[in-house]
């Protein structure tokens, strides 16, 4: 546990897309774990199915995750229970919020779930300002972030000073941003 209290706890739950990845990482796993079983031994047959049962909670924490805001940055917890290095408060340059519907969540940021990854720069009409902060556009088409999307919709996007930008899809986006936009602010 962190000494300081945070500035905002919050999390994501997978969406309908995420609980079926999930769902067809189970049913893969149970139809060869029964098909190994039919020409293996059962060490093998159990080293199948626990790989898979691993596979399957590998990729539920990664949509169903809770995260801190603080003075240090985003912490994200997989599970709710793994965190993961810290997004540098330091890095953050302004956060807003982007709205990307069903449609082009896949094209504009490669997919779903806990990863790093080139995505497509947002388009002014995609953005709303948070607070008192204007709306922050980037010149090139794509580039690199660090993300944690499990749903479409309003998400946040935290413009970063150096290379990478970050964005999340929080259950409570304008909430989230707030709380960021508190802790850039804390920071200077």
């Amino acid at each position: 546990m962190r000494p300081d209290a945070p500035f905002y706890v919050g999390r994501t739950r997978p969406s309908s897309i995420g609980w079926t990845r999930i769902a067809i990482t189970v049913v893969m796993g149970a139809v060869l774990t029964v098909l190994i079983a039919q020409r293996s031994t059962p060490l093998v047959t159990l080293l199948v199915a626990v790989l898979f049962l691993g596979l399957t909670l590998w990729t539920w924490m990664g949509q169903w995750t809770r995260f801190i805001v603080d003075e240090h940055g985003l912490t994200v917890s997989l599970g709710g229970f793994l965190p993961r290095k810290p997004w540098p408060i330091e890095d953050f340059r302004t956060v807003q919020l982007r709205e990307l519907p069903r449609s082009k969540v896949g094209v504009a940021l490669g997919g779903y779930g806990w990863r790093r990854g080139r995505a497509m720069t947002p388009q002014p009409q995609e953005l709303t300002a948070v607070g008192s902060r204007k709306v922050f556009t980037l010149d090139e088409l794509q580039l690199p972030y660090r993300m944690l999307v499990t749903r479409a919709g309003t998400m946040v996007e935290i413009i970063g000073r150096g290379a990478t930008h970050y964005i999340l899809s929080p259950e409570d986006p304008q909430a989230t941003a707030e709380a960021v936009d508190q802790a850039i602010r804390a920071r200077r």
